[in-house]
C-alpha cells in the first residue's frame, strides 16, 4: 500500500472521552506504508461485535466522503469489495501486509 498523507492531528470526538459511557475500541496509524493499530481486543463479549463496529466505521467513511464532494455509495462499496478481498485472503491462508 502505497499512499502519500500529510501527517496530520485529528480533531476531537464530537462527545468528551472522559465521559463514563466513553470507551476507546482503537487507533490506527499508517506507518512507513504498513498498519499499526492499537486494538481493545477484550472490548466485547461476542468478537463478532466487531463485524458492527466496522460496518459502523465504514458509514462513518461514507459520510465523511460525502462530506467532501465524493459520493458516499460509491466510497461504501468500493470499501466493501476490497474489504471481501482482503478477507478471502486472510481465510485463503495468505499473510495479512
Amino acid at each position: 500500500m502505497s499512499i502519500a498523507l500529510e501527517v496530520s492531528v485529528m480533531s476531537e470526538i464530537p462527545s468528551s472521552p472522559d465521559d463514563q459511557g466513553s470507551t476507546e475500541l482503537l487507533r490506527a496509524w499508517l506507518v512507513d506504508d504498513s498498519l499499526e493499530c492499537s486494538i481493545l481486543t477484550d472490548a466485547f463479549e461476542d468478537p463478532a461485535t466487531w463485524g458492527i463496529v466496522l460496518a459502523d466505521l465504514v458509514r462513518h467513511i461514507g459520510v465523511a466522503a460525502e462530506e467532501q464532494g465524493q459520493d458516499a455509495g460509491a466510497t461504501i462499496a468500493a470499501i466493501r469489495q476490497v474489504f471481501l478481498n482482503e478477507l478471502d485472503s486472510l481465510e485463503a491462508g495468505e499473510a495479512a501486509p
